[in-house]
């Protein structure tokens, strides 16, 4: 799924999905303005859920769509890093 958006855009979405980072402490990270980081990060969520649905789509409503969806859901959910570091799901946004 990684593949229908750019590498600015997977690596934004990489690092606050995946590492529990704010947008503003990847746009630091990355020497952007946090507004192009913003960019990235909402247009590459828009193009993956474009291609989740035209795969739903496309599969009918098979396991494997619905699997993608829950996935994507799974990217939006905000986090929050524990007392080792860890980082844990607190709250789910709806896409």
């Amino acid at each position: 799924m990684f593949s229908v958006v750019n590498d600015r855009q997977r690596t934004v979405i990489e690092m606050v999905s995946f590492r529990g980072m704010t947008l503003a402490e990847t746009a630091q990270a990355l020497g952007e303005s946090l507004g192009n980081v913003q960019h990235l990060y909402f247009r590459g969520l828009e193009k993956m859920r474009s291609y989740l649905r035209e795969a739903e789509k496309k599969s009918s409503g098979k396991a494997e769509a619905k699997f993608s969806v829950s996935l994507l859901r799974k990217l939006r959910r905000g986090t929050k890093k524990g007392e080792e570091g860890e980082v844990e799901i607190v709250k789910a946004r709806a896409l």
